[in-house]
This record gives structure tokens, C-alpha cells and sequence, in this order.
């Protein structure tokens, strides 16, 4: 029974700091729509799109990722962040 309840507990905070992050940028709707010259409307649209997103591929790469290792991952990650970081700075 404690088990659970902490499960539930864990979840519950996991969803609330997932949704905080996609939230969080509309107070700053605004600026992003001026910074990028659109209307509020169209940048609003954007923040959505990226959430439903996020939220539709966070499903599929759990199950094409579930039989990856954390160390496989590691690396993979450490190998290829040189190549990403030469790629934003050129």
C-alpha cells in the first residue's frame, strides 16, 4: 500500500513538472512573438504544436528506447555532442 502511494506521489509530480515547463512560456508569449515577427496568435499555435509534440513522440521513443542501456545512451550522447555543438557554432 506505501508503495503505491508513493508511485502515485512520483507521478504526480512528474506531471506537474512537465506540464509546468510547456506552460511556462506563455508568459513570455509576447516577447516571442515579436521577437520572431509573427502575431501572438500564430506564436501561441507554435507553443502548442511543440507540446503535442513532444507529448506524441515521448510515447514512441519510450518503447523504441526501452532495451538501451544508460551507459549505451551515455555514449551515444557523448560521441555525437561535439559534432552538435561545431554544427550551432558554424
Amino acid at each position: 500500500m506505501k508503495n503505491e502511494n508513493l508511485i502515485i506521489y512520483i507521478m504526480m509530480l512528474g506531471t506537474f513538472g512537465v506540464l509546468s515547463t510547456e506552460m511556462g512560456v506563455v508568459g513570455i508569449l509576447p516577447q516571442i512573438a515579436q521577437y520572431f515577427n509573427v502575431d501572438i496568435t500564430q506564436a501561441g499555435l507554435f507553443v502548442s504544436l511543440f507540446a503535442l509534440t513532444i507529448a506524441i513522440c515521448g510515447i514512441f521513443m519510450l518503447l523504441c528506447f526501452q532495451d538501451l542501456t544508460e551507459k549505451r545512451v551515455s555514449y551515444w550522447y557523448w560521441q555525437s555532442l561535439p559534432y552538435f555543438q561545431q554544427s550551432v557554432h558554424s
